[in-house]
């Protein structure tokens, strides 16, 4: 796989991990980085979904989850 595949597929599984634990804070502090650090990553996933399809998958509301 090149490198521009593995960013794509870190990007799903911690989107993912966001997803599971409904909060950005929670999978920073499992994986001992900034929640700033999860939230763009998670963003710029969410980018690139929206250049490619038009699609945002999470939308924050006052720091919760809404679907």
């Amino acid at each position: 796989m090149n490198k521009t595949t593995m960013d794509k597929l870190r990007a799903i599984r911690l989107f993912v991990r966001v997803v599971d634990a409904g909060s950005f804070t929670a999978v920073a502090d499992e994986l001992n980085v900034t929640t700033s650090m999860v939230s763009k990553e998670v963003r710029r996933f969410e980018k690139g979904l929206v250049a490619d399809i038009g699609l945002f998958l999470i939308t924050l509301a006052c720091y919760k989850f809404v679907s």
